[in-house]
């Protein structure tokens, strides 16, 4: 009797033990369920009803505009997943260059053009080791012809000899204007992935070799890219 007894108890004893382990198999289902339907919601809820923007959009026409290239610079147009863009290099009197990077989108969705251009310009530079960060967050505003405020962010890096690199960088979208955060952080994407808004979108990027001062590179990028920038309503 008491062998039957205590594996009696044995077996009311391991009851709750083995529920317990059925509720947690069965909350872990629930909530991969429920993280897949938001994964899914989101984006159906971000862009249905959501008519593009029709605000002016710049473009710039004094470079020639590719949709494919050979590596490295076609690469970022197949990452970036840009309609088209350019790489250019120029040579400016006195020792001075610049290198430029241009994107173009017709359209898209604020959250994934967050995730394209809104990393800070010194990540990927600094990254491979080429360059060494000297200073960034710092913005430079552009009054464009028509009346539209430009605000770029730069950053200022050295060169593996010292010679300072002053970058400039506008992730721009059609009715929403600039990135206000060049970050990657987990917070700062999700934020942007529940903001509605669709338009053209542009990632304009120089950076500027050999100039004595910041206020020099500013007015050479004026100069150079940012005098020619044309407009259009769309």
């Amino acid at each position: 009797m008491k062998d039957e007894s205590s594996s009696s108890r044995t077996e009311r004893s391991s009851l709750p033990i083995q529920n317990s382990k059925f509720k947690i198999h069965h909350f872990s289902l629930l909530l991969l369920l429920f993280l897949f339907a938001l994964e899914a919601a989101v984006p159906a809820w971000r862009n249905s009803g959501l008519a593009p923007s029709t605000a002016p959009v710049f473009y710039w026409n004094g470079v020639t505009l590719l949709t494919s290239a050979p590596p490295p610079f076609g690469n970022a147009l197949e990452m970036y997943r840009a309609d088209r863009g350019a790489e250019l290099t120029k040579d400016l009197p006195e020792g001075r260059k610049m290198t430029l990077f241009y994107f173009e989108w017709d359209s898209i969705e604020l959250g994934p053009f967050s995730d394209v251009g809104g990393h800070e310009a010194e990540v990927c530079n600094v990254r491979h080791g080429s360059f060494k960060l000297l200073k960034s967050g710092g913005q430079r505003t552009y009054k464009a012809a028509n009346g539209e405020t430009l605000r770029f962010n730069y950053t200022l890096l050295a060169m593996p000899n010292g010679n300072p690199v002053y970058v400039y960088k506008l992730p721009w979208i059609q009715g929403y204007g600039l990135l206000e955060s060049l970050t990657q952080d987990r917070a700062t994407r999700l934020q942007t992935a529940f903001l509605r808004h669709r338009g053209a979108a542009r990632v304009l990027e120089a950076g500027f070799f050999g100039a004595t001062s910041e206020d020099e590179a500013w007015l050479l990028f004026q100069h150079e890219v940012l005098d020619k920038l044309q407009w259009e309503n769309r």
